[in-house]
């Protein structure tokens, strides 16, 4: 699977904060509505344009991707101030998520993991990520008193899977997981280099 940005385009900067051109994000939505294996490269598109039909993918979804019942138990964790601690009770959150969630959620943050790994350069922080995408994967509902206690706690309740991505998907790693070595290094999951 290919997130549709480029290796390159890991250290453009404001990366998943700039937002790219409305039209190419909507014909971006339009092709892969047509054709899940189509080619963003060829487009001749920005990156940001691509990073930003990602987000409106998320936001779009009827429901979050983390599920408003489990947003309680997300803002528990994140407030626990010992790191091991924390760490322990995000994976008993994460191993609750249905299937489908947990996948599409180890996925994306990992994505988001090899974002931040490239900051000197993107300038976008574990934090600067998390207030991008956290209302995208939450959808925070302001009626909900989970939502709102999620939102009391921390404005940046997924920083600490983007820091911590690694340990805190290990415990449910697959064969052949993208987390796992291939040949050598993590597998690739953004494109080879080159023009979108």
């Amino acid at each position: 699977m290919n997130s549709g940005a480029p290796s390159s385009g890991l250290d453009t900067e404001g990366l998943y904060r700039v937002s790219g051109n409305k039209a190419d994000q909507e014909n971006i939505q339009l092709l892969f509505d047509k054709d899940h294996t189509v080619d963003f490269r060829s487009l001749g598109i920005s990156v940001h344009s691509v990073t930003g039909a990602l987000k409106s993918f998320f936001t779009a979804l009827p429901e979050p991707l983390i599920p408003y019942e489990q947003q309680k138990s997300l803002a528990d964790a994140v407030g626990i101030e010992n790191e091991k601690d924390m760490i322990t009770a995000l994976q008993d959150v994460v191993k609750k998520l249905p299937q489908i969630h947990y996948d599409v959620f180890k996925f994306i943050i990992t994505h988001l993991h090899r974002v931040y790994q490239h900051n000197q350069n993107n300038k976008m922080t574990s934090e600067n990520l998390s207030i991008c995408f956290w209302p995208t994967l939450m959808k925070p509902n302001f009626t909900d008193m989970a939502s709102i206690t999620a939102t009391l706690v921390s404005r940046t309740p997924i920083q600490p899977f983007i820091l911590h991505c690694p340990t805190i998907f290990r415990s449910r790693l697959e064969p052949n997981s993208f987390l796992q070595p291939a040949e050598g290094k993590l597998i690739d999951i953004e494109a080879e280099p080159g023009n979108l």
